[in-house]
């Protein structure tokens, strides 16, 4: 279900009063590398358009000092959620809660910037079929890393302990059956080819797909056993 999480949006359906535009959705397996492709991307250009990435909300603890995010407490979060102050949200993903604030997306519609939304999965799936938005105008990639890579990232960044690291994995190992869900699925080797790669799939010319994601299931079952 596309609303399954925080008593299925509180029971709240609203239509926001967004200018259509489009929007670029960029997900990823965690510590795929997405937050520093999305850091790039607010220097270039998306159909010819200067990038605005929104910053979302989230109740999780902040890693570090420039932990891109607005940090607020569990209540605060369920209350903007309440008050009709997300585009989306997730509050289940890794047992954390994320939203994207509507205000920050209608401005930067209103300065015609390319909205560059960094979201998960289920985040697109309300993006999609809430009626928020036209789906017709969301264009999106999803961010992949081999298992290996993966699990080397999220335990060598050293913010979060084995069971939140084990916690993430299973969740990188549950996206990977839903990949089909995005207009592309890019693999991090290089960063700076990463995000001409990104930059292409939301213009309309995505890159080939040689991601197995059948092999990364297998890779990330043995690593689970690990831990």
């Amino acid at each position: 279900s596309a609303c399954s999480d925080l008593l299925e949006h509180l029971g709240i359906k609203v239509n926001y009063p967004l200018q259509p535009a489009d929007l670029y959705v960029m997900s990823g397996y965690s510590g795929v590398g997405k937050g520093t492709i999305a850091e790039i991307l607010k220097a270039r250009q998306i159909d010819g358009k200067p990038v605005a990435l929104i910053q979302s909300y989230t109740n999780r603890a902040p890693r570090s000092e420039n932990d891109p995010y607005t940090f607020v407490t569990r209540e605060e979060f369920t209350a903007m959620a309440k008050a009709h102050k997300f585009l989306e949200f997730n509050d289940a993903y890794a047992k954390n809660g994320y939203g994207t604030p509507v205000a920050a997306v209608r401005e930067a519609i209103e300065r015609d910037h390319a909205v560059l939304l960094e979201i998960d999965r289920v985040g697109l799936l309300h993006l999609m079929t809430d009626g928020k938005v036209n789906p017709n105008l969301i264009h999106s990639a999803f961010i992949v890393a081999d298992a290996v890579a993966v699990e080397t990232r999220l335990r060598l960044r050293g913010t979060e302990p084995m069971e939140k690291i084990r916690s993430r994995l299973e969740t990188a190992k549950e996206e990977s059956y839903h990949l089909d869900l995005y207009d592309a699925v890019i693999e991090n080797l290089v960063v700076e080819d990463a995000v001409s790669d990104v930059i292409a799939a939301f213009e309309g010319n995505p890159p080939a797909n040689n991601f197995d994601p059948v092999k990364f299931r297998a890779d990330m079952d043995q690593i689970l056993t690990t831990y």
